[in-house]
C-alpha cells in the first residue's frame, strides 16, 4: 500500500512539476540547460543507492539563465515529501539523511525533486529525478559451528517448506471511493533449514563463531545460553560440563555502531548413557548339582567402556567377575541370576534370569550275587534316598534288558527267580518328586548244576552224571574182589 500511493505521488508531482513548470518558462521564456550529479565519494554503494549516513552531494549545473538571482530547492519525495533545503549562491548542495531522520526509504525508493526559482519566485525549473534508494545500517552477519570432542553425536538438520496464500486488495488511489487496482492472490513458497547439535555432559564442545559487518567492523562477541547464561565474549572457545537439557545457543556480534546482530542455533546436551547387559544363555537348565553350569553374556557402553563384570545369584551370592565362566557346585534351589556391568562413569545396568539346580536321586540296589542255584528265589531290597525331595517310585529291571518288570510306590522290596544258569544285571531305577531318576546295579550270577558236599562248590550237571557212574564203577570193581 505504501509503495502505490508513494509511486502515485511522485506521479501527480511529476505532472504538477511538468505543467507548472512548462507554463513558468513559457511565461519567463527562460530555456534552461540544466545537469543534475548525485554522488557520494566515501560510499560503499553506488549511485542510486547511498547510505542513510553518507555525505551525498547533490550538484545542478545551469546555464543560459537570463535571471542573474536564482534559488534551488531540492526535495525529498517518499511517503511523505521531505525539505532538504535551499540556496541561491551555488548550485551545489550536500545533505546526509542522518540529519533529517529520514525513514521512508527504509524499504522503498524515493524521488529527488530539483526545482529552479528567479528572484521574483517564479519557478523557472523542475525535475524529478527517479529514483533513489536509502540504505540504513546493516547488523553484522552471524554462522555458527560446533564440534563436541567424543563424535559420539554430531550435526543434523531438517529441511521445512511451506506455502503462503496472501490476497492483496485493490487500491483506491484518487479517493472516489473506486478501486483502481484490482486485488490479487500472492502465492508463494519459503523454505528453510532447521539445525541443531547434540553431545555429551563432559565432551569438550568447541564454539566457532563467523561474524560480516558489510558497512562497517565487529567490534564485539557474545555467546549465551538459554540455561547456563553468559558463556563467553570471544569469537570462538571451548567449555565443558554444559548443564543437561536442550540448549539455545545465541552468537551475537556487534558493529561499530553498536548494532547487534545475532544467530541461535540449538544444543542438545545428554546425560551419560548407561551400559548395556544381557545374560546370553546359561545351560544346562535345569541342571544337576554335579554338572558344570556355563554363563555366557554381551555388554556394550555406546558413549564409554566397560570396566566391571559381576555375577550373583540370590543363594550363594557373588559367583564371578568374569564376562563369561563356569562352575561346579551351586547350591540346590532355584537360583536368580543378577549380571551387572559398570561403565567408565560409574554407572550400573544388569539384567536377570534364573537357574534351577537339582539333586538327582541315589539308588542303592544292594549287594552283588554268587553261585546262586538255579530257581532259587532271591531277596532285593532296594532303596534310595534324595537330597530335595523324596522317592515315589521304585523299579526293578531284573535282567538288564532295559525293561524294567517290577515296579512300587512304596520301597524297593521284592523277590525274583531265575530260571537260567547266567550271570545278571540287575537294575534298580528310583524316581523323586521332581521326576528325577537314579539308578544302580547289582551282579546276580546263576549256576546250572548240583551243590557238592564242599561249601561254595557248584557242579556242573553233566559233570555230575559223569562222577555218579565212575563212583558206581568203582564200587561195583570192589563188591567183585569180595
Amino acid at each position: 500500500m505504501g509503495y502505490l500511493l508513494r509511486a502515485t505521488l511522485i506521479f501527480c508531482l511529476s505532472i504538477l512539476i511538468f505543467c507548472f513548470g512548462n507554463a513558468s518558462a513559457e511565461e519567463n521564456e527562460e530555456d534552461l540547460n540544466v545537469t543534475i550529479e548525485l554522488y557520494s565519494p566515501d560510499s560503499i554503494y553506488e549511485y542510486p543507492t547511498f547510505r542513510y549516513d553518507d555525505l551525498i552531494f547533490f550538484n545542478a549545473t545551469v546555464s543560459n539563465s537570463n535571471s542573474t538571482n536564482l534559488s534551488y530547492i531540492w526535495l525529498l519525495v517518499g511517503d511523505d515529501t521531505v525539505f532538504l533545503g535551499s540556496h541561491s549562491s551555488e548550485e551545489e548542495f550536500t545533505v546526509i539523511f542522518e540529519e533529517y531522520n529520514v525513514t521512508t526509504c527504509s524499504s522503498f525508493d524515493c524521488g529527488i525533486v530539483f526545482i529552479i526559482q528567479d528572484d521574483n519566485g517564479n519557478q523557472l525549473y523542475a525535475t524529478i529525478i527517479n529514483y533513489i534508494h536509502i540504505e540504513y545500517n546493516y547488523y553484522p552477519s552471524n554462522s555458527v559451528d560446533i564440534f563436541s570432542s567424543s563424535n559420539i553425536y554430531g550435526h543434523n538438520c531438517i529441511n521445512h517448506t511451506e506455502e503462503y496464500n496472501n490476497f492483496i486488495e485493490g487500491v483506491d488511489i484518487d479517493g472516489d471511493g473506486n478501486l483502481d487496482t484490482e486485488g490479487f492472490w500472492d502465492n508463494f513458497t519459503t523454505t528453510w533449514e532447521e539445525c541443531w547439535w547434540e553431545a555429551r555432559f563432559d565432551d569438550i564442545i568447541s564454539f566457532n563463531g563467523t561474524s560480516l559487518d558489510f558497512d562497517g567492523v565487529v567490534v564485539a562477541y557474545e555467546w549465551n545460553s538459554s540455561i547456563d547464561g553468559l558463556l563467553s565474549n570471544q569469537e570462538d572457545f571451548s567449555i565443558t560440563n554444559l548443564s543437561i537439557g536442550n540448549h539455545n545457543i545465541t552468537f551475537r556480534a556487534q558493529d561499530n555502531e553498536g548494532r547487534w546482530g545475532g544467530r541461535t542455533v540449538s544444543l542438545k546436551i545428554y546425560p551419560n548413557l548407561s551400559p548395556n547387559a544381557t545374560i546370553t544363555s546359561i545351560n544346562p537348565w535345569p541342571a544337576d548339582i554335579e554338572m558344570p553350569v556355563f554363563f555366557n553374556s554381551s555388554s556394550s557402553d555406546i558413549d564409554g567402556v566397560i570396566l566391571v563384570y559381576e555375577w550373583n545369584s540370590s543363594i550363594d551370592g557373588l559367583l564371578s567377575i568374569e564376562h563369561n565362566f563356569n562352575m561346579i557346585g551351586l547350591s540346590l534351589g532355584n537360583h536368580t541370576i543378577t549380571f551387572r556391568v559398570q561403565d567408565n562413569d560409574g554407572s550400573w545396568s544388569s539384567d536377570s534370569s534364573s537357574i534351577w539346580i537339582y539333586a538327582s536321586p541315589m539308588a542303592i540296589s544292594g549287594a552283588d550275587l554268587e553261585n546262586i542255584e538255579i530257581n532259587t528265589e532271591i531277596q532285593f531290597s532296594g532303596a534310595g534316598t534324595d537330597e530335595d525331595g523324596e522317592i515315589i517310585l521304585y523299579e526293578w529291571d531284573f535282567d538288564g534288558d532295559g525293561i524294567f518288570e517290577w515296579s512300587s510306590e512304596e520301597n524297593g522290596i521284592t523277590t525274583h527267580i531265575y530260571n537260567k544258569a547266567g550271570v545278571y544285571s540287575a537294575t534298580l531305577r528310583v524316581t523323586d518328586s521332581d521326576n528325577n531318576t537314579g539308578t544302580d546295579s547289582r551282579r546276580i550270577e546263576i549256576a546250572q548244576g548240583l551243590t557238592s558236599a564242599i561249601p561254595g562248590v557248584i557242579i556242573d550237571e553233566e559233570a555230575g552224571l559223569l562222577i555218579v557212574a565212575t563212583v558206581g564203577l568203582i564200587i561195583a570193581i570192589f563188591s567183585r574182589r569180595d
